[in-house]
């Protein structure tokens, strides 16, 4: 668990599973870190909650990149970014490349790939004062090779927002139905 600051920040892990452990790897101001074993499977996984700060965020990434040198087994992040890497996830409000190129630099030095999502694109909105309806996806979902390869058919799922500005999502053992699409010539 990371404690919120006021009305902000903090993360808790909570889990229904009595077949499931949890070990804390690590915990820093921004995320914490854990492995999950449940059986044979293990993975680690890192839960953030970014800063808006974005000097504060950098040392964010940096503290991940830190962590990922360390360590060479299936590894998800998931969480609150508070970045964009795309201009489709952003509508209502300004896009900057300047600002992508941190998070997209920080992903191809850990080697992680972001997973696909079903229920929407934006993750996050807010109504302005002045009636502007900005929606971005300032969360995802990140693994690298190891994780993709270990839950092949794992996918973002957004759920319905709950008293938030954020949709929550799942990503686990979530597997996407593929179903033969008839072919007409």
């Amino acid at each position: 668990m990371q404690e919120a600051r006021g009305h902000s920040g903090g993360i808790w892990i909570l889990s229904n599973r009595n077949n499931v452990n949890f070990d804390l790897v690590n915990s820093y101001p921004q995320p914490i870190t854990f492995d999950i074993k449940k059986m044979n499977a293990s993975w680690r996984c890192t839960v953030v909650y970014a800063s808006l700060i974005p000097s504060i965020r950098a040392s964010l990434l940096d503290h991940l990149l830190h962590l990922h040198q360390s360590f060479s087994i299936p590894w998800a992040i998931q969480g609150d970014m508070n970045e964009i890497l795309l201009a489709s996830e952003v509508m209502g409000s300004s896009f900057s490349y300047n600002r992508v190129v941190v998070l997209a630099n920080f992903m191809s030095d850990c080697g992680l790939i972001d997973l696909d999502s079903v229920g929407g694109v934006f993750t996050w909105h807010r109504h302005t004062s002045n009636g502007v309806h900005i929606h971005k996806r300032l969360d995802r979902c990140m693994v690298n090779s190891f994780w993709r390869t270990s839950f092949p058919h794992a996918l973002v799922e957004l759920l319905p927002p709950h008293n938030s500005y954020h949709k929550p999502f799942l990503s686990c053992f979530k597997s996407q139905s593929y179903q033969i699409k008839s072919f007409i010539f």
